[in-house]
């Protein structure tokens, strides 16, 4: 903006000096000369005249409007309380999905299957998306924990599949309905939990950081924990657009639990560590010897079977020495069960807390949240136990709430600027008016192309903050003008308004001529621009329709107001200054 205002001071001047060419009327008029009319000439005398009809019926209105001032305000007024009153149908996201082209699917059978069982599960899984058109490339990784690259450690259970498509614009459906597809050609496929998730730009840059819905549940307790996860599990399953619902409580995996009877142990002169020393090495094994091949060692480990764990009563047979040298079984001096213990325990402020998470399709992320945040409300908690939703909601709301106070801060600064440009507190104010006539157009504008509230279209509002007030202040200021000339207030208006049409609209044209490719979304995570587009495209058409009827017919009703409080002001002094005579 900078650059450009210094070529317009200086550059546009001297080239406009030796290059503009005034066109004669009779260059334009073919039927004032007989001379043969060029195509820009004939495309030029057509613009003029419709710009003449626009003209003539542009004046036309603003009179009528500064004759009807209520019919002018009511229904503007009427329209910015409608418009707000549709906000909550909007919708709002925290940013824009953009579709990534990537799919990620996590695989998770049976705790114990073997490699060779999930290769051939995950085979068969992967000759299932190579029928989908739209899949270009597929990568899979066995043993990774459900994570590419097997950043959470192995577990020959767990696979992780990643599946690339073709280019947007080669396909005609987005990678969340393909995802989706996918969903429904593995819904037979029994014995394992798969997650499909259509992965967005911002997933390689925060990760499970903003998850669409994550709800937080804080307590001491892990098994009060479990039920209410449960109860709010259900919840978010039962609401509309969810998918891929997970409780971080999921099923563990499956473990032996030795409880050493104290008492029996010391009977036979062992020790809690002696014990554990003894069952580590039967199931982990521990190291005999080392074998020497060069200049290599090579631990020689001597323990149990493999499937010795499978079997609890061999488990309670394991020998373990005693002091005096006899051998006891691991029964006499233990209770030996099957359980499943937790993948992870999460605690935060020492508390443990136990998170749901959950995948939107089809809805805005802000409509699904406050739906839950309702139900959740009816959920009854013991004392010391709490539910509190973030990820994707709780990152937006923040966003929003700092947006808002940027754009309450850029009206001051607008205004500030006005008011020293004008020496008046009173016609910045005035101009102040095109902004909740920007917030309309904005508002339509969403609702038209179903895009949502979210941070690149609160973005694009804070923009028109500083764009919309231009085309009042050429008028604002052309009027100002014509009055200092002597010319009374409404012929004023009536002046300004037509002769300030034209690069009111020019501007305004070039403006959102070059935001369409923006607001169309065209390209690679094109989406994400979108809203921000469309925001200022629509505030800023809108306003300037409006701007030039309704701020003449407010500029009206505040010089109105002011004349009057002058003459309020006047009598007051004048009446202050009589009682003063007769005292």
């Amino acid at each position: 903006l900078f650059s450009s205002l210094l070529i317009a001071l200086t550059i546009v001047p001297l080239l406009s000096s030796r290059l503009m060419v005034k066109i004669e009327d009779d260059e334009i008029s073919p039927g004032k000369s007989n001379k043969k009319v060029s195509p820009v000439a004939s495309l030029l005398n057509k613009f003029k005249g419709v710009y003449k009809k626009v003209d003539a019926k542009y004046s036309n209105l603003l009179k009528w409007a500064l004759g009807h001032r209520k019919a002018v305000v009511i229904p503007f007024v009427v329209l910015f309380i409608i418009s707000m009153a549709l906000i909550p149908f909007i919708g709002t996201e925290f940013l824009p999905h953009s579709d990534a082209g990537s799919i990620s699917i996590s695989v998770k059978l049976p705790y114990g299957t073997n490699l060779a069982e999930t290769n051939r599960f995950v085979a068969e899984m992967v000759d299932r998306l190579k029928a989908i058109p739209e899949v270009e490339g597929i990568m899979e990784s066995i043993g990774s924990g459900g994570q590419m690259w097997g950043m959470l450690g192995t577990d020959n259970s767990e696979a992780g599949i990643s599946v690339q498509l073709v280019p947007l614009a080669e396909r005609k459906r987005s990678s969340d309905e393909v995802a989706e597809s996918i969903r429904n050609m593995t819904i037979d496929m029994a014995g394992a939990e798969i997650k499909v998730k259509a992965l967005t730009s911002m997933d390689f840059v925060a990760g499970d950081l903003l998850t669409p819905i994550s709800i937080g549940i804080k307590g001491d307790d892990m098994e009060k924990l479990k039920e209410i996860s449960r109860e709010v599990t259900d919840i978010v399953k039962a609401t509309s657009g969810t998918r891929e619902v997970k409780s971080s409580l999921e099923a563990g995996k499956p473990e032996l639990v030795v409880k050493i009877d104290r008492e029996k142990a010391t009977m036979y002169g062992l020790s809690s560590a002696q014990i554990a020393q003894s069952v580590n090495s039967a199931v982990s094994g521990s190291v005999a010897t080392k074998y020497k091949v060069g200049g290599d060692e090579i631990d020689v480990v001597i323990k149990s079977d493999d499937k010795l764990v499978d079997d609890v009563h061999k488990v309670k047979n394991l020998l373990i020495p005693s002091q005096t040298g006899a051998l006891i079984t691991l029964g006499d001096v233990a209770q030996v069960d099957k359980g499943t213990g937790p993948v992870s325990i999460v605690r935060e402020n020492q508390t443990r807390q136990v998170t749901v998470t959950s995948a939107v399709l089809g809805r805005d992320t802000g409509t699904v949240n406050r739906e839950i945040q309702e139900k959740l409300s009816n959920i009854h908690l013991p004392e010391g136990y709490s539910i509190k939703i973030g990820g994707e909601q709780e990152q937006m709301l923040e966003s929003f709430r700092d947006l808002i106070l940027v754009f309450l801060l850029a009206l001051v600064l607008v205004y500030m600027v006005m008011a020293a440009q004008f020496e008046s507190l009173k016609q910045p104010f005035i101009i102040m008016f095109t902004v909740p006539l920007a917030l309309i157009g904005v508002v339509f504008a969403l609702l038209l192309t179903g895009l949502r509230i979210s941070m690149t279209s609160l973005i694009g509002i804070i923009v028109l903050a500083g764009i919309v007030v231009n085309n009042a202040i050429v008028l604002i200021d052309f009027i100002n003008q014509l009055r200092d000339k002597g010319i009374p207030r409404n012929e004023a208006i009536i002046k300004a308004g037509p002769a300030r049409l034209r690069p009111i609209l020019m501007t305004t044209l070039t403006t959102v001529l070059g935001l369409i490719p923006l607001a169309l979304g065209i390209g690679e995570g094109g989406e994400l621009g979108a809203p921000m587009g469309t925001a200022v495209i629509g505030g800023l058409s809108l306003s300037t329709l409006l701007t030039l009827v309704v701020i003449p017919v407010v500029y009206t009703i505040f010089e109105d107001w002011g004349d009057i409080l002058a003459r309020y002001r006047k009598n007051w002094r004048n009446r202050k200054k009589s009682a003063a005579e007769e005292i």
